[in-house]
């Protein structure tokens, strides 16, 4: 029946919503890694021959001088003088930071930094990769693989609208009918020989509503009652 078939394409539409919008979520997620990426792409490249160290990727809000004392005093404390912080700002308008520090004392900086409210960009599941150097290359491959998704949903929309466009808008036509005469009946009386029914209608429709009237039976009366204008 009708009902069962647009329930089944309300459901088929609210699928192709929901996958659209995990589309566009995973797009402003790689958007802020490529932030990331664009500031930092020398020393992320040059990651594989820190052998005695590691990098730890953190993004701040606030001023720059201000966002890398932060950091500097917080690994400082948990390494002497044996680390280096770059700093640049993000498209965003907030703080990339890429710190390198000894390997055998990561755990420790990343406990003392995060005591300390900051935290570390983690690297995304889904990619198979350990670090945000090996990450961001297919980050990046991914947003043409999202662009050609998105374009597979909308050929698929555009093919439901197709399919039952016109089934929905005769629905949607007679579904408007059905309501008008049930709100017509707020303003009809009956008894078993006679019925009453007020309304109005625009003045250039009044002749032609006439004619309707009287070709449906000579025993129809049309009384006009009053005019008023009207604003619309």
């Amino acid at each position: 029946c009708l009902a069962r078939r647009f329930r089944r394409l309300r459901r088929a539409v609210a699928r192709l919503d929901r996958e659209a919008a995990a589309l566009e979520q995973e797009r402003a997620q790689i958007r802020k890694y490529k932030s990331f990426h664009d500031a930092f792409s020398r020393l992320l490249a040059a990651e594989s021959r820190w052998a005695s160290a590691t990098a730890l990727y953190l993004v701040l809000e606030g001023r720059m001088e201000d966002a890398v004392e932060r950091v500097r005093q917080g690994v400082h404390a948990v390494v002497g003088d044996g680390f280096e912080v770059k700093a640049e700002r993000l498209e965003e308008g907030s703080i990339g930071l890429l710190v390198l520090v000894p390997a055998n004392a990561a755990a420790r900086v990343e406990q003392a930094l995060a005591a300390a409210g900051v935290q570390e960009i983690p690297v995304p599941a889904g990619y198979g990769t350990r670090t945000l150097a090996e990450a961001l290359p297919k980050m990046l491959a991914r947003l043409d693989a999202i662009g050609a998704q998105e374009a597979a949903l909308g050929r698929e929309r555009r093919a439901l609208a197709a399919e039952h466009g016109t089934e929905i808008d005769r629905a949607r036509r007679a579904l408007h009918d059905a309501r008008a005469l049930i709100e017509a009946r707020a303003f009809a009386a009956h008894t078993a020989r006679a019925f009453v029914l007020e309304g109005f209608a625009p003045k250039v429709e009044r002749k032609r509503l006439r004619a309707k009237l009287a070709a449906a039976g000579e025993t129809i009366v049309v009384d006009e009652l009053a005019e008023e204008e009207w604003n619309v």
